[in-house]
């Protein structure tokens, strides 16, 4: 199960959230898309960082983090 929170990206994990609903430009998707791509093709290769995350963001500075933890 994913483990979401609403902190901010830059601090300390904020409470619990059970659901989420994300809406995404086609450009934000896009460009998540090819974030997860690169992390895919990094794993591959036997390079990818645990704690590998990436940013979507928009002009009003609205966030979505995406963090690939590390397997428990």
């Amino acid at each position: 199960m994913p483990k979401m929170d609403a902190g901010p990206t830059d601090g300390p994990r904020g409470e619990s959230l059970s659901t989420v609903w994300v809406t995404l430009t086609p450009d934000e998707a896009a460009d998540l898309l090819d974030a997860l791509h690169e992390w895919a093709e990094e794993r591959k290769a036997g390079l990818a960082e645990l704690g590998w995350h990436a940013h979507v963001s928009d002009a009003d500075g609205n966030e979505l983090t995406l963090e690939i933890a590390k397997p428990s």
